[in-house]
């Protein structure tokens, strides 16, 4: 089986939100996904599985999705499978984003990520981002803090 990344079209849609709604904690809604792909500065990358002959998709293994303003990519959702993370397709995600948002004119990249998801802190460091504040409360369902990271692209 090998992972490829494409930019996401609407076919998309049900299968991110059947993956956002089995690995996150307070899943986006259809309408939020809805308000991603509506908007002109969206950037939506999937990455999908093949089976050995290439043909045939097995299935959506993440996604990552943010808009790209002005100079900046705004980062708001990276997913990966439950049975598919520490794999790598969180690094393959986001350099295909970084890759696509530089080639949109994006110089930096901003997001928020839950100081307890230390593996995506840690994937964030591993592509220059730095922690420069926090967010009380940002999180809901349970509630967590958020740290706000970021960094050059």
């Amino acid at each position: 089986m090998s992972v490829t990344v494409r930019e996401a079209g609407g076919e998309d849609l049900m299968a991110m939100a059947a993956l956002e709604n089995v690995t996150q904690p307070n899943p986006w809604s259809l309408a939020t996904f809805g308000l991603e792909f509506a908007s002109n500065n969206r950037l939506i990358v999937v990455a999908e599985s093949y089976l050995a002959n290439q043909s045939q998709i097995a299935a959506i293994l993440g996604f990552a999705c943010g808009w790209v303003v002005a100079d900046e990519l705004q980062l708001h959702n990276v997913v990966v499978a439950n049975s598919h993370k520490q794999r790598g397709i969180g690094k393959q995600l986001m350099s295909d984003i970084y890759e696509k948002a530089r080639t949109r004119g994006a110089t930096s990249v901003v997001l928020e990520v839950r100081m307890a998801n230390l593996p995506a802190i840690a994937l964030y460091r591993r592509f220059g981002l730095s922690i420069v504040g926090w967010r009380p409360g940002y999180y809901e369902l349970p509630i967590d803090d958020a740290c706000m990271m970021t960094g050059r692209i």
